[in-house]
């Protein structure tokens, strides 16, 4: 047996049961070449992992815990009947708020008469009008 051959062959010597008389000229070929049962020592090294990797510990445990994940969330809470009223009695205070903000902001603005009044002479005083207190008259042809 060549290494071409043998290379083509060795996947099923480890994964499935060859003939009997393959096995033996494979075997007796690797004795000769040391390529070849290198490649065949990693071949079986990485079947061993393989087949570790396919063995599954499952835990006995983990579909009831799942099952019970999945109970507990499909579970319409207490809770959630009474969601409608919050918001509607949030939006409630907030409109009460706001009427009675609005009602007392514009309480101050309606003033009566008698305080619009008093209100122009006392702005009326605050402003001095030179031109009247005193008699200034500007000439326009005066030369300096």
């Amino acid at each position: 047996m060549d290494c071409k051959t043998l290379n083509r062959k060795l996947p099923d010597y480890f994964r499935e049961k060859p003939d009997p008389e393959l096995k033996r000229e494979m075997d007796k070929h690797m004795e000769g070449c040391g390529d070849c049962q290198s490649l065949a020592e990693r071949m079986q090294s990485l079947e061993t992992v393989i087949d570790r990797e396919k063995d599954v510990n499952v835990n006995p445990f983990m579909s009831s815990r799942i099952l019970n994940y999945l109970e507990n969330r499909m579970a319409v809470p207490e809770a959630s009947r009474t969601y409608f009223w919050k918001p509607a009695l949030v939006t409630l205070g907030l409109l009460a708020a706001m009427a009675v903000g609005i009602t007392l902001g514009s309480g101050g603005a309606k003033m009566t008469m008698t305080e619009e009044d008093s209100l122009d002479k006392i702005r009326s005083g605050l402003f001095v009008n030179d031109f009247m207190d005193e008699n200034i008259s500007i000439n326009q042809n005066s030369e300096p």
